[in-house]
């Protein structure tokens, strides 16, 4: 009986391995290495800057560069 729920508990933790490694897998499409867009990365520096981490400068020149890479 204790040998049943165990192995019905690890076949359940394979399949949620397995999910979770399909559903965090790098969509195509995507650039960089934490798969990042460059619009994702322009959204988070527009929230940076909203909620007051970063000035209105690094603000210009981060997003200069951003648009600038290739």
């Amino acid at each position: 009986m204790i040998l049943a729920v165990v192995f019905w508990g690890v076949v359940l933790y394979g399949l949620f391995l397995l999910f979770r490694s399909f559903s965090t897998s790098r969509p195509s499409g995507m650039t960089g290495p934490e798969g990042l867009s460059r619009r994702d990365a322009l959204e988070i520096l527009k929230e940076r800057y909203a909620r007051g981490e970063i000035t209105r400068e690094e603000f210009l020149n981060m997003k200069k560069d951003l648009e600038e890479t290739p």
